[in-house]
């Protein structure tokens, strides 16, 4: 159960938080966490009572992180919907994890050749991101991978993950003394992550109500094209 979010403006810095621990700050409810296993991708999606500290909070671009299976997982809001149609205003927050900014930073063309450390040491040089855990059978799998023009780090892992035998990746931060200390990515063999289905929710549309929705995809999809 996730129990406290923390909260980063667009910089990652921390900037406040928001519990389900008890009453002194605002809890947050009908909230999702779906994995894609297959892509690494991940989104969560939360309300909460629109006032002033969630207002100020949680804003499109912002960011909000959890602890999860002893790690912890970042996601920046793409979407921050308030809905006035009941009796109190509910915001809701679709996020994406952190890892998709890598759809922004980009490989030159280069030959790569080894296994799956090799791979990712040299595609996440130049970016916030190193490789973390990884598989070791992993290490016996070594390929050769041509570069021939640039592209996004994110799609260059998309376009190998069937190349060292449909690998699972995980997007990973690390927090420590309210400051985020690193940014990894978890690499592990086919079903090391395992074998789960999962659906992806979304809210529905409240026509009797007066919505108001901020939404920051476009902007990211728009520089990942036009780079």
């Amino acid at each position: 159960m996730i129990k406290t979010l923390y909260v980063f403006d667009r910089n990652k810095n921390i900037i406040g938080f928001i519990s389900n621990n008890g009453s002194a700050s605002t809890p947050f409810f009908n909230d999702k966490f779906t994995q894609i296993l297959s892509t690494g991708a991940e989104t969560f999606e939360f309300d909460v009572v629109a006032d002033d500290k969630t207002n100020t909070l949680l804003i499109e671009g912002n960011y909000v992180m959890f602890e999860y299976n002893g790690s912890y997982k970042m996601f920046q809001i793409m979407t921050a919907e308030d809905d006035d149609s009941s009796y109190q205003i509910i915001k809701s927050c679709y996020c994406e994890i952190v890892g998709l900014e890598l759809l922004n930073s980009y490989v030159r063309p280069c030959t790569i050749r080894g296994d799956i450390v090799t791979f990712f040491n040299v595609i996440l040089q130049d970016s916030n991101w190193k490789l973390g855990k990884y598989s070791p059978v992993l290490a016996n799998i070594s390929k050769d991978i041509d570069i021939t023009e640039s592209k996004s780090i994110y799609t260059l892992i998309q376009e190998n993950i069937s190349t060292y035998n449909n690998i699972e990746i995980e997007f990973r931060t690390e927090f420590e003394n309210n400051k985020v200390v690193g940014y990894y990515i978890d690499v592990y063999e086919d079903g090391g992550r395992g074998k789960v289905t999962h659906k992806r929710f979304e809210h529905g549309t409240n026509v009797t109500g007066i919505t108001r929705k901020g939404d920051i995809t476009g902007l990211l999809y728009l520089i990942f094209l036009t780079s």
